[in-house]
């Protein structure tokens, strides 16, 4: 434990050193002359919320480590009016206030009232160009840091509460950060006690050891939902979780012109529902040290009608260019063409390539065998048919010299009438010899079998 608090006192000395020198400035064009002052704020350590003793602290200030890794920007003063306008001059954009049909809680003499005419045109007071702009919604906020951080290339948010309060006190560990008393508030922040009902000027209080005018005037918004602090140590803590309240509420911090000077202490926190709209509500933006590039637009070919139907080609003729002169570059050497590969990695198409007279003979052979193929297949089964037909029809092969070839018309040599007749010549012989009357007696057999009459 003790090496602990050893640790912490080392690392909040290192911060308190750095906060001896002011930090560098730097400021963002919003267009037309206006601009918006930040401040480096440097990355590091501190003690978030407020000791037990200290006067006036409320019950939701517990003390937390908390180590800060990146160095950020910071508003140099909360948001004014001319900036503001700035944003809505160049987006057109409304406010809640505006384009609700209640309007916001403007200041009407004795308490801040609603009513539709009341926006951060008419916070029920008047303001001046560089008073800080009030009756801005969390999501109005957003809003102008998303327009913020096209314009000025770098990520624009909210700070985070930690960062907020780190930044605010500055490597300081009093109450507020110039002296630990309520007398000494009077100088570097605008609170209900010497505001007279209203805003000041944004930059018209003391400065932080950083060169900020934090604290009092407006309370500000930031991205934390409202809860209980988490227990440290902590690493850039920022509280995700919304349901950690009797209902959803963002942070505010800073406390107000209508406010007491306890509000304004460096570990005070107050929240409030998202859209609340009120006078004395504001905010100061946070933007980030790098320059945020912005991702390069697609790359496209040139239209054939801009290059007169070709593409043009990148030096020495090997791979398609995107993006040069329409102008084809003439080269000594063939180029050779593009593959597949190389037109991934440029992003363009491969052209496609018309084959010569070769190609048209191989297409061409390519449809023609299979037909070959098939008639051959058709004109084999044909004659295998054929041949089937013709063994079926002669089932023996003629023999040359073999005797004299039997008649289609004869009939079977043993048919019965064939018989009955031969025996009844054979009969006619033996009786009468006659070869007469054996010849008139079966006419029909000879003329049927010829070789009856060679017996």
């Amino acid at each position: 434990m003790r090496l602990r608090l050893l640790t912490a006192s080392l690392l909040l000395l290192g911060t308190a050193l750095r906060a001896a020198d002011p930090a560098p400035a730097l400021s963002l064009e919003l267009g037309k002359g206006v601009t918006l002052p930040v401040v480096l704020i440097p990355k590091g350590t501190f003690m978030q919320g407020s000791p037990t003793d200290e006067a006036d602290r409320g019950n939701d200030e517990m003390q937390r480590f908390v180590n800060l890794t990146s160095d950020f920007y910071l508003a140099k003063t909360a948001v004014t009016v001319e900036q503001f306008e700035r944003f809505v001059q160049e987006t057109g954009y409304r406010t809640e206030a505006e384009s609700g049909p209640s309007g916001g809680f403007g200041w009407a003499g004795d308490t801040l009232v609603q009513k539709k005419e009341f926006t951060w045109r008419n916070p029920g007071f008047t303001q001046a160009p560089d008073h800080p702009v009030t009756i801005i919604t969390y999501p109005d906020a957003e809003a102008f840091c998303q327009w913020l951080s096209k314009r000025v290339k770098r990520k624009v948010t909210l700070p985070t509460e930690a960062q907020w309060e780190y930044a605010c006190r500055a490597g300081t560990t009093t109450a507020w950060h110039n002296l630990g008393d309520e007398a000494a508030s009077n100088s570097i922040a605008w609170h209900k006690k010497n505001a007279g009902n209203q805003t000041h000027p944004a930059a018209s209080s003391s400065v932080n050891p950083w060169g900020l005018h934090i604290g009092g005037n407006v309370a500000e918004w930031c991205l934390d939902w409202y809860g209980p602090y988490e227990s440290g140590p902590l690493t850039d803590p920022v509280q995700t979780n919304q349901n950690l309240s009797d209902k959803p509420r963002r942070v505010l911090r800073g406390g107000s012109w209508s406010r007491d000077p306890k509000n304004t202490r460096s570990a005070a926190r107050y929240r409030a529902d998202a859209r609340s709209r009120n006078a004395d509500i504001g905010f100061r933006v946070l933007c980030s040290v790098a320059e945020v590039t912005p991702p390069p637009a697609p790359k496209s070919a040139p239209s054939p009608a801009a290059t007169g139907g070709l593409l043009p080609r990148m030096d020495g003729g090997s791979e398609t260019s995107v993006g040069r002169p329409s102008a084809p570059v003439t080269s000594s050497h063939p180029a050779p063409p593009t593959t597949s590969h190389d037109a991934q990695a440029h992003g363009t198409t491969p052209t496609e390539t018309k084959g010569g007279p070769f190609d048209l003979l191989v297409g061409f052979m390519c449809l023609l065998c299979p037909l070959v193929v098939i008639s051959l297949v058709i004109w084999l089964v044909v004659r295998a048919v054929k041949s089937k037909n013709q063994a079926r029809r002669h089932p023996f092969p003629d023999h040359v010299g073999a005797g004299p070839p039997e008649p289609p018309w004869q009939m079977p040599s043993s048919s019965p009438p064939v018989q009955a007749v031969a025996r009844a010549s054979a009969s006619s012989r033996t009786v009468s010899g006659s070869s007469s009357i054996s010849l008139a007696a079966a006419p029909s057999a000879m003329c049927t079998d010829p070789t009856a009459a060679w017996m």
